[in-house]
């Protein structure tokens, strides 16, 4: 670092020191009264701020000479971290996108492939039902249960109609 060019006598050039390092130490030399302290306060926070960027440049300096004792030593010192970059625009200018025919996924239905174990009816109690329905066939849900061995149950639920309402009265499932 240079030597200072500061004679007792003479006035010093007054630079105002970084807003960050008047914010760190919450002074505010502008708002002194007194203008040879307000001189010597800024003079202060500007070598505080020259002596601060020089222990950070020192540092930096330390860790790469730490570094190259550890290569030196046949170690790895420390790792150099890339920063995270945005990656480059896409030259891909393949057409195979525009070529490709895209088929719609079709799922198919498993129902045919079961065995029907065992078939359980479901009825609709009178007392659920209007008294004017009249029975309109069964509605099939097939349940899958998964046992020692799988055993798969078609319930028909009992399936009632009103003519003079529009309600329909299905069976209820069993819990499970």
């Amino acid at each position: 670092m240079a030597a200072s060019s500061y004679t007792a006598g003479a006035d010093p050039p007054v630079t105002l020191p970084s807003a960050r390092m008047r914010e760190t130490l919450d002074i505010n030399p502008t708002e002194m009264a007194d203008p040879v302290l307000r001189a010597l306060v800024q003079r202060l926070l500007n070598l505080l701020e020259d002596q601060l960027a020089e222990i950070a440049e020192l540092r930096e300096e330390v860790q790469r000479l730490r570094d190259e004792v550890a290569r030196l030593k046949g170690g790895s010192g420390c790792p150099q971290v890339k920063p995270n970059l945005p990656r480059p625009a896409a030259t891909d200018y393949s057409s195979e996108r525009e070529r490709r025919v895209s088929r719609p996924h079709r799922k198919t239905s498993k129902l045919a492939t079961l065995t029907i174990d065992r078939v359980v009816d479901l009825a609709v109690p009178p007392a659920q039902r209007p008294p004017d329905a009249v029975f309109t066939g069964d509605a099939a849900v097939v349940v899958q249960d998964l046992l020692l061995q799988p055993l798969t149950t078609c319930f028909r639920q009992a399936t009632w109609s009103s003519p003079t309402t529009p309600e329909t009265s299905l069976a209820a499932l069993p819990p499970g």
